[in-house]
């Protein structure tokens, strides 16, 4: 069965049955259990900023800078 495509996940059975001369038949069934895929995806992002701000009259009162850090995972590796 290795070379019949199917989807992963859950069980084949492939059942064969030949017709003998004279009437006779031989039968064979196959099972197989397929793991399911295991879906892993990570991703990241890191951001430096910095920027001014603005009074009322348009004269800069302050700069604001800040990091950001962002990890994040899906599937078996964000359980662990």
């Amino acid at each position: 069965m290795d070379n019949v495509p199917l989807p992963p996940g859950g069980t084949v059975a492939l059942q064969a049955t030949a017709q003998l001369f004279g009437g006779g038949s031989l039968q064979t069934l196959l099972e197989q259990v397929r793991d399911p895929i295991v879906f892993v995806q990570s991703a990241g992002l890191k951001l430096d900023f910095s920027y001014s701000n603005a009074a009322i009259w348009g004269e800069p009162d302050g700069t604001c800078t800040g990091h950001l850090d962002v990890q994040w995972a899906r599937g078996p590796a964000a359980r662990a």
